[in-house]
């Protein structure tokens, strides 16, 4: 045994030597590659990879070459090439500047270049570049570009492509001029897409080529042959697809060259049949002058035989042509149909434009309904069935289909064998037409034409079936949109009806061949993508649907700024059966209404808890008005001045039986949504011009109660009637009522506003807009709106006098009001600091927690008692 070790070691370390030997003699190729230039060539793992990086180790085949790898930036890497330290740094653009210097195998692709900036950026174009901070990569060709072919001087050089795009992200560039390719790897590997925007694409097709070391032309010769031979076979389509998700130029141009070669076998052979047809021909058209002899012949014999038949035949015809259904009489052993009169203008022939072969039926019958026919009478012939009776489709003279019951009796001889056939054909076009209006009302919107809820159900079921058997992935986006309820309660459902229409027409844009968008009612959409290959497609899917619908909609000469809020579940990731993916899918949807509508939110767990809290909180609002839940506290208004207290805020509280006082700002959304605000806010209006007149019984000088109107409210068409109905029940006078709306009330409907505040200001009521500052503040609609005051935003009060721009916002709006002899309130007062500035800057009024927090009736009374609380 020790003998055989010995053997075996002595033949492993031969091996070995063998080994060393060969590999020394294999020539090395020293490669450098630039860093940081992905899908091409980067450091992962410590390890390059990437395009180039793939295709080398293909190109060089391990018995001819070994490969040294080693990285660096851009500016070395060429460096090293052009002064013969490399070999090769891979593949690189092509130029005459650069074939001064190095050497450049044949082509291998072809690149481009792209201007990209930050979304929002106005007026890019590649003609205008000068008066921008352009970022580039240093010493790469899209620099050369920028400097020789747009003649820029003047930009930012960067050491990589995505220090460049960095760069941009932080604002410290305005533009990115550079390869396409790489730029759109880094922006998704970045999650950049929608933040930086390409404004100008496929810019300079750029030949890309290996560039090699002026002293090595051996390999230039290698690598063309290597480089061709990887095309042909498809090694390179191959791993260009896998990085570039698209095929090759080289792909693309070997197809049209088969494409050539079909057609022109195709020509040869159209061109052969042409002639082996015509002389087909005249052999057919001596042979047919043979038989016209033979005919000729026997047509004086027939002749006779003819005025027989036609007095038998004429009694024949009258019976048939009182029929109201088309007659057919078919010789089963000739082949020979028969047709009524009646069957010919059914179709709108007549009677000469059908002759009495099958065929000639066959070719009128639809293609899809031809196999039922055959079917159906090879099955009755056949003794299967006791009658012939079969619906299709036949083409009349107009071109258009008709359907047709044929029905029909076949005669049999002494053998058993069918010899003869005949019935009727009766025209159902109608009856047809009915049942697919029936249909189609089944399965589809007859006001959008998608699909309904029906039908949608159907195909989900279909693909939770299918993406099960095939452990698949498939997603739900349920749409909502926001605000759509405006639009009908300002302009009417003629209006909202058109807008869905349209909303309808957007969505299909948006779809893939075998995705459906069906609409459930009202203005919920929801779309199934049936096999989802990526999670992140139906990201983008989603904020691409987000992103259009907040291009403002041009219906009727009328502008609609109408979002939409999106909820995306994953089947069978969020659930497995139909109303489990419905509820999350509407779950979802809710969570992107409550982070302020116009988004996307995927489903996740903690919104079932979320929307049963939403459900519970929705039934004890429903009761909590009649139960006399709600509450009124009021907060002092003073004017500045002279510290008296000139009105009060009623604003509205909720006394939970079970969770105590709940948040405002939880319920009142709630009250919106679901309309619950109108009857809510009539009690507020009511109880608060109540409690008014019930201080000025105690002897208190009259002061101005301020209520907000919501949305809802505000857009009721018998608003001023309630109000007046308000004052004359509690015996309020008008001039002591402040109304205070916001400023997207407002612009909602700039018209209707106008024409409303008007109404109301004619009855002597003040009107305020509440929150200035953080909607439009436009002064276009300002200046239109009978307005008595603004009230100055709580966010700019509180950091005034921290914050220098704050401060300058408030003076700004104190000056604007002024000069449009407004009153001006600033909410949100806390502290002697902020009132001090107030003063400064002549405000009016100011509100807030430095007075007083909201108090219930009785407690602010003492407050109201005194002649200054300053």
């Amino acid at each position: 045994m020790t003998l055989l070790n010995r053997l075996i070691t002595l033949v492993f370390i031969f091996l070995l030597l063998i080994s060393g030997t060969i590999q020394a003699n294999i020539p090395v190729i020293r490669y450098k590659a630039e860093i940081g230039y992905p899908p091409f060539k980067f450091v992962q793992g410590n390890n390059l990879k990437g395009f180039d990086i793939d295709f080398t180790e293909l190109l060089f085949e391990s018995r001819d070459y070994s490969i040294e790898y080693s990285s660096g930036t851009w500016d070395k890497v060429y460096d090293d090439l052009v002064k013969g330290r490399i070999d090769t740094c891979g593949m690189m653009a092509v130029s005459d500047e650069r074939k001064k210097h190095i050497l450049y195998s044949k082509t291998v692709f072809k690149t481009y270049i792209a201007l990209y900036a930050k979304k929002n950026t106005p007026g890019v174009s590649i003609n205008n570049l000068s008066k921008y901070r352009i970022a580039v990569g240093k010493g790469q060709y899209a620099e050369s570009l920028l400097k020789d072919k747009l003649h820029i001087d003047d930009y930012l050089t960067f050491n990589t492509v995505e220090e460049a795009i960095d760069s941009l992200d932080r604002g410290e560039a305005d533009l990115l001029f550079e390869n396409q390719e790489v730029v759109n790897y880094f922006l998704i590997e970045k999650k950049l897409k929608g933040e930086i925007i390409p404004q100008a694409t496929n810019l300079f097709p750029t030949e890309i080529a290996y560039g090699v070391n002026r002293n090595r032309p051996d390999l230039v010769g290698y690598m063309n042959e290597r480089i061709t031979k990887l095309q042909k076979t498809g090694v390179y389509d191959e791993l260009y697809q896998k990085y570039f998700f698209v095929h090759s130029d080289y792909y693309h141009k070997a197809n049209e060259r088969r494409l050539i070669v079909i057609i022109s076998v195709i020509a040869f052979v159209i061109i052969l049949l042409f002639i082996l047809l015509r002389q087909y021909i005249i052999r057919l058209r001596r042979k047919i002058m043979k038989v016209n002899t033979e005919l000729y012949l026997q047509f004086s014999k027939l002749k006779e035989q003819e005025k027989e038949l036609k007095l038998s035949e004429d009694r024949y015809r009258l019976a048939i042509d009182g029929s109201n259904d088309g007659l057919w009489d078919c010789d089963l052993k000739e082949g020979r149909l028969f047709f009524s009169s009646k069957c010919r203008s059914m179709l709108g022939y007549d009677d000469e434009e059908l002759n009495g072969e099958i065929k000639v039926w066959a070719d009128l019958t639809h293609p899809d309904d031809i196999k039922v026919i055959r079917d159906t009478a090879a099955r009755y012939l056949n003794r299967e069935i006791p009658r012939f009776s079969v619906e299709y489709r036949a083409m009349t003279k107009d071109g258009y289909y008709k359907w047709i019951l044929g029905r029909g009796k076949a005669i049999w001889d002494e053998n058993g064998k069918p010899v003869r056939m005949a019935g009727s054909v009766t025209d159902i076009t109608e009856r047809k037409e009915f049942e697919e209006r029936i249909n189609y009302l089944a399965y589809y919107d007859s006001l959008t034409g998608l699909p309904n809820r029906a039908l949608f159900i159907e195909r989900l079921n279909e693909s939770i079936a299918k993406t099960q058997k095939e452990n698949g992935k498939g997603a739900l986006l349920f749409l909502d949109l926001d605000n759509f309820k405006a639009v009908n309660d300002t302009l009417g459902h003629s209006y909202g009806d058109l807008l869905l229409e349209n909303v309808g027409i957007a969505l299909r844009k948006h779809m893939g061949k075998n995705d459906t968008v069906a609409r459930l009612g009202g203005d919920e959409f929801i779309i199934l993508i049936p096999r989802l290959e990526e999670i992140s497609a139906v990201e983008v899917l989603a904020g691409t649907l987000v992103n259009a619908f907040r291009i403002p909609w041009k219906l009727m000469g009328y502008e609609f700024h109408i979002t939409a809020s999106v909820g995306v579940t994953i089947f069978p990731d969020h659930g497995q059966d139909e109303q489990t993916l419905l509820k999350n899918a509407d779950s979802a949807m809710y969570k992107a209404k409550e982070q302020g509508k116009n988004n996307y939110q995927f489903y996740t767990e903690s919104m079932n808890a979320k929307i049963i809290e939403r459900l519970e909180m929705e039934n004890s609002l429903h009761n909590a008005l009649e139960r006399g839940e709600f509450i009124l506290h009021y907060q002092p208004q003073v004017e500045i001045c002279t510290g008296r207290i000139v009105g009060v805020e009623a604003l509205l509280r909720w006394n939970h039986p079970a969770k105590g006082l709940v948040s405002p700002l939880k319920f009142i959304p709630l009250a919106e949504a679901t309309g619950l605000i109108v009857p809510i806010g009539e009690w507020v209006l009511h109880t608060a011009c109540k409690q008014a007149v019930s201080w000025q019984k105690m002897g208190l000088p009259p002061r101005i109660v301020a209520v907000n109107l919501s949305a809802r409210q505000f857009q009721q068409q018998n608003l001023v009637e309630i109000i007046r109905r308000v004052l004359d029940e509690t015996g309020l006078d008008p001039q002591w009522l402040e109304l205070e709306i916001t400023e997207s009330i407002a612009v909602m409907d700039l018209e209707f506003a106008v024409s409303m505040l008007h109404r109301l200001r004619d009855m002597g009521i003040r009107i305020a807009l509440d929150d200035f500052g953080t909607g439009y503040s436009s002064l276009c609609y300002l200046k239109s709106l009978p307005i008595n005051s603004l009230k100055i935003d709580k966010t700019f009060v509180h950091d005034m006098t921290e914050n220098l721009n704050e401060e300058a916002i408030a003076k700004a709006v104190i000056n604007l009001a002024r000069s449009l002899n407004l009153m001006v309130t600033a909410e949100g007062v806390e502290t002697k600091e902020q009132l001090v500035l107030l003063k400064e800057h002549l405000c009016s009024r100011a509100q807030g927690y430095l007075f007083s927090k909201p108090l219930p009736p009785e407690e602010v009374l003492s407050l109201l008692r005194k002649d200054s609380i300053l």
